[in-house]
């Protein structure tokens, strides 16, 4: 948010490319749809569009964290350095909107507070008031003390942390196997008497530019897959070979164990968790 206006900043080895909002009213909210694609980028701010055309130093999308509100210290310091204006000046140790964020969809998908791997200073609670009167939308304005912003630690997020996830590399046209390079089970799932092979991946959403192929052995359900296939690398991405760029896989991770009724097996574990497996494809000249 720069001086009441909404920009969207993209940038590639160097080549930067903005857009700008009109201004938006404070303290109400807003539907905001962003959109990058290999050949244009685009802002949606209450229905009003802003469009832009991408260069081919900008053709290339890849996957990676989405921060949302703020930055963690790492990427804050990249960001500076790469003069993103809303780190600049005063800015420069703030850096976070100050609001609220609901109705969270990336990539097609809803987001909520299970999904977030860090976070700092956010809460569940957005004022008292989902209707707009004069304007305040039941929140406080930017800057005022609020008690529904109550911090949220760092540390709290670890306990629910169950895997580590890396984007797929893979060349145009080609194959290669997933490793627990990009699926890697970081929760002590041997703790409780948790196989490799009773950790199982559900293919919830098929890749769009390519396919999942997985040495069944003696299953049938190619859709489905075990924490043992990956580290015996039985399971592969291969891209169709079309000029896409990037492709993602929705995937749930189930544990299953002979005794799911024992006290010591926590009430986490058994349940379902979805996540997104991101392909970035290499072209080929």
């Amino acid at each position: 948010m720069i001086n009441h206006q909404l920009k969207l900043t993209v940038g590639r080895n160097k080549t930067v490319v903005s857009l700008k909002s009109e201004t938006v009213i404070e303290n109400c909210w807003h539907q905001i749809d962003i959109s990058v694609s290999p050949t244009y980028l685009e802002l949606v701010v209450d229905g009003e569009k802003y469009l832009k055309q991408l260069s081919e130093k900008l053709s290339a999308i890849y996957g990676g964290t989405v921060f949302v509100g703020g930055l963690s210290q790492s990427a804050r310091a990249v960001a500076r350095y790469d003069d993103l204006e809303s780190l600049q000046a005063n800015n420069s140790i703030k850096g976070s909107v100050i609001g609220c964020v609901h109705k969270l969809i990336i990539n097609s998908r809803a987001c909520s507070l299970q999904d977030i791997y860090a976070s700092r200073l956010i809460s569940t609670d957005c004022g008292g008031s989902d209707d707009c009167h004069n304007g305040r939308c039941g929140i406080e304005p930017p800057g005022s003390a609020s008690a529904e912003f109550t911090p949220h630690s760092d540390s709290n997020r670890e306990e629910f942390q169950l895997l580590a996830v890396n984007p797929v590399i893979v060349n145009e046209g080609a194959e290669t196997v997933l490793t627990t390079d990009n699926i890697e089970m970081v929760y002590d799932y041997k703790n409780y008497g948790i196989r490799e092979s009773g950790i199982i991946f559900y293919v919830a959403k098929k890749p769009k530019f390519g396919e999942i192929e997985v040495d069944l052995g003696r299953r049938r359900n190619g859709d489905v897959f075990t924490y043992l296939d990956i580290t015996g690398q039985k399971v592969k991405y291969k891209h169709s070979g079309s000029e896409h760029v990037y492709d993602e896989i929705l995937i749930e991770v189930e544990f299953v164990i002979s005794t799911k009724a024992s006290d010591d097996f926590p009430e986490r574990l058994q349940q379902k968790y979805d996540f997104v497996l991101p392909v970035n494809v290499k072209p080929t000249q």
